[in-house]
């Protein structure tokens, strides 16, 4: 078994009531910030963190009224973090996105999330892969796991789903083959 941290965003702030439901549920390995948003920080123990994640949702999803929105993507990094990651300078990184310097191609952004001040924020997977495809030495920085993308996505069309009409969540559904 692994220890694995991650973060989830739940539908809505919490009551005093529901943060105790919480812990009563199983999440007694995690920090609940209730308010603005109800936000819990995980860290569990189990074979995969697929496992992990699942069994949390699982836990929170048992208090009424509650939903996991969202798998808080540690997935998601700065031009600043990949520099970091990857032992190369800010600028560096910063041509490499803007197509200035290398193949070009470097990943999009990810739609609708901001990081500090407002940066972007990219995924470190898909940067990572690029950065190995452009010829790009990698001797730092964490290895990829695509889960973390793959649950987050997953949360992100079910909370999408519930929001639509019957008729276009069976569309949508079939779309994506589920």
């Amino acid at each position: 078994m692994s220890m694995w941290n991650f973060r989830l965003r739940l539908n809505r702030a919490l009551s005093d009531d529901e943060v105790d439901a919480l812990y009563e549920a199983g999440l007694d390995d995690a920090g609940i910030q209730a308010r603005p948003v109800g936000l819990l920080d995980v860290d569990r123990e189990a074979d995969t963190l697929l496992d992990a994640v699942l069994s949390a949702v699982g836990q929170a999803e048992s208090v009424e009224g509650l939903r996991v929105a969202e798998l808080v993507d540690s997935d998601a990094v700065t031009l600043a973090e990949i520099a970091e990651r990857v032992g190369r300078t800010y600028e560096s990184i910063r041509l490499l996105a803007e197509g200035k310097r290398g193949p070009g191609g470097f990943p999009a952004p990810l739609h609708g999330l901001e990081g500090p001040r407002g940066a972007r924020l990219y995924s470190w997977v898909e940067v990572r892969e690029w950065l190995l495809g452009a010829g790009v030495h990698l001797d730092k920085g964490p290895a990829v796991d695509r889960t973390l993308p793959a649950i987050r996505g997953a949360l992100l069309l079910r909370d999408a789903l519930l929001a639509l009409d019957p008729s276009n969540a069976a569309k949508v559904r079939h779309l994506v083959g589920a």
